[in-house]
């Protein structure tokens, strides 16, 4: 898709993180703002998606959905319904919380330059 930048509009990497297998479909083009994860494990499934307010868990032993209800978040009138901007608010929140009592930030720039080097690694394979 042309978007106008020079980024690409889907990456999917593989990876293997001390012998648990995993893939992460990153897709910034999707029309509809979506958030997917899937968990396979040994005796179930947990499935979550952005846009619905339930956490769902297979327990395959006892062949069996449950349902885990939440909060849905807030929503900004004339975006999607799951775009919500709660996690934003919390971090600004946080960040201006840490500088009044002068306290550490859970996050830091090493942190970011080290994510951030991971996904060039990525990019690069």
């Amino acid at each position: 898709m042309d978007m106008g930048v020079d980024i690409d509009d889907t990456y999917v990497v593989s990876m293997d993180v001390g012998g648990n297998y995993e893939t992460m479909i990153i897709d910034v083009v999707s029309r509809y703002a979506i958030r997917n994860l899937i968990l396979n494990l040994e005796y179930g499934q947990i499935l979550w998606r952005w846009d619905e307010n339930v956490v769902k868990l297979y327990d395959a032993k006892n062949t069996r959905w449950i349902y885990f209800i939440f909060a849905q978040g807030h929503t900004t009138e004339g975006y999607n319904k799951n775009i919500v901007e709660d996690m934003y608010i919390e971090e600004m929140d946080l960040f201006v919380k840490t500088i009044i009592v002068k306290a550490s930030y859970p996050n830091d720039l090493d942190n970011d330059i080290r994510v951030l080097k991971i996904l060039e690694k990525v990019e690069e394979k």
